[in-house]
């Protein structure tokens, strides 16, 4: 079997990338690897070729190559298609599906947000230019991972994963839990691992503490996002935002060229002003349906990674509501929340569409979704959190995504013909069953095992790391590596809580 950290390719997340560097670190020191680094545009590059002085990596590239070739002419059509649909036949997946999870080039299927802001990748690309763009894209991975003879992929994005799959190289992504403040390994670009259902199957595994507050990052980053909610907050938001656009222009970052500032300005604007029409038309808080039947659905932020990119069967929103909406039992109601970062994105009638349905109760916008996740009959998700809250809570949840890490618990019901939906929410409204809340339990346990802690570690703060974290992290990723991911004759990485 090929040793998987032979000769790495590695790629920058700017969120983590202190942490990613001591990984590395970490990583040559163990294993004397070749690591080859890759970034999103040429500054980031030069960053760290720059702190690169002592070799720890073999190479330092930058990737910009797709959407730089999304705007490129395209010279001959009928070439270039019959190429794509060879490539398509070969790597199972067809490009427009790739496009789906890119919110540059794919922002047409972010149906929910339609308002998000017009990047020029997205005004200035055609069809043509984007099967273009993924065409070169995967077959620069594909050559890439060959020539340096790559035996594992890090982080690395949707393309990569895709050539990755196909040459039978690992793929691992760092990835929260949404427990606490702990991370694992995913599998595949989905964010998937078969680890945690795997480690469910144990009986021998640490009690962790149940979930009673949504996870560190999502804490965390509302305390940063709720100042824009105030007029004073938006503004200082612009006026940041002017001052860094500036910034970028006169240092030449690529970055500037991206995203146009207008468009910048008026979504900051829209999130506050979007925000204070949601909250005036909300039918009420959660305790006005304290006695009443009601099934939650939790509005996904869009476009990301995190409902495009993860499912890209089914990201409609509207249609989903609608459906759930027509197969409800009278006399239950559907209630609808959004988040404050999704509300600028969203089609002007957006929130008045949904009210159109007279059984569906939109709830104040400020409701903490893990208390609205407590008190309902049961939870529908595509690929939410909330979805993740409930399965560990042993409440009933239906899901539209089909790859969720809870999808295999008994009281998760996957919708992947909607002529059932009926019977799933019948089945989940009489329920979860008797072992529910037993298996909830056992799936925190799960996650715990399969994870490592982050102790403290915040993107507020990105030099601010614990060393102890670092070793975990590889541990972890060491350990996914294995045939047996959490066999009973394997460790257990229980997050402390620290």
């Amino acid at each position: 079997m090929t040793n998987p950290f032979a000769r790495i390719a590695f790629f920058m997340r700017s969120e983590l990338r202190e942490f990613q560097l001591a990984q590395a670190r970490e990583i040559k020191q163990r294993y004397d690897c070749e690591l080859h680094l890759y970034c999103g545009d040429p500054q980031q590059a030069a960053y760290y070729r720059k702190r690169n002085a002592d070799g720890l990596f073999a190479s330092v590239n930058e990737t910009v190559v797709l959407l730089e070739t999304a705007v490129a002419p395209v010279t001959d059509e009928a070439a270039l298609m019959a190429e794509a649909r060879a490539l398509e036949d070969r790597l199972g997946t067809t490009i427009n599906r790739l496009t789906v999870g890119n919110r540059h080039l794919g922002r047409g299927y972010a149906l929910g947000a339609y308002n998000f802001p017009l990047s020029r990748f997205a005004v200035e690309s055609s069809h043509a230019s984007i099967v273009q763009a993924f065409v070169t894209t995967l077959t620069f991975w594909e050559n890439e991972f060959a020539e340096k003879g790559i035996t594992l992929v890090m982080n690395g994005q949707r393309q990569a994963a895709v050539i990755a799959r196909a040459l039978g190289i690992p793929y691992r992504y760092m990835m929260e839990t949404r427990y606490q403040n702990t991370q694992t390994w995913m599998h595949d670009e989905f964010d998937y691992t078969p680890a945690i259902e795997e480690a469910f199957a144990r009986d021998d595994l640490p009690e962790t503490p149940g979930i009673d507050v949504p996870y560190e990052s999502h804490v965390r980053l509302s305390a940063v996002i709720m100042p824009s909610t105030t007029f004073k907050g938006m503004a200082k938001k612009v006026a940041y935002l002017t001052a860094r656009q500036v910034y970028w222009r006169l240092r030449g970052y690529w970055k500037a060229r991206s995203y146009r500032y207008r468009e910048n300005v008026r979504f900051v604007y829209r999130c506050w002003s979007e925000f204070l029409r949601l909250r005036s038309m909300a039918d009420g808080a959660l305790a006005d349906l304290e006695g009443k039947r009601f099934a939650y659905y939790p509005l996904h932020y869009e476009p990301e990674r995190a409902l495009q990119g993860i499912s890209p069967e089914y990201f409609y929103q509207i249609s989903s509501i609608a459906a759930v909406s027509r197969d409800l039992p009278a006399g239950v109601l559907l209630a609808v929340k959004d988040q404050f970062y999704g509300v600028a994105a969203r089609p002007n009638d957006f929130y008045a569409q949904i009210k159109e349905l007279k059984n569906v109760f939109m709830l104040d916008p400020l409701e903490r979704g893990l208390n609205v996740v407590k008190a309902a009959d049961v939870i529908v998700t595509i690929c939410g959190t909330s979805g993740f809250e409930a399965a560990a809570l042993g409440k009933p949840v239906i899901a539209f995504g089909r790859h969720n890490t809870y999808n295999f618990l008994p009281h998760v019901r996957t919708v992947t013909d909607e002529a059932e939906l009926p019977r799933l929410l019948r089945e989940a409204l009489d329920g979860a069953g008797p072992n529910a809340k037993e298996d909830g339990r056992k799936f925190l346990n799960a996650i715990a095992a399969c994870a490592f802690d982050m102790r403290g570690y915040t993107h507020v703060d990105l030099d601010s790391f614990d060393e102890a974290a670092v070793k975990d992290s590889i541990d972890a990723l060491e350990y996914s590596l294995t045939p047996s991911h959490c066999s009973a004759a394997g460790p257990v990485m229980v997050a402390t809580g620290d």
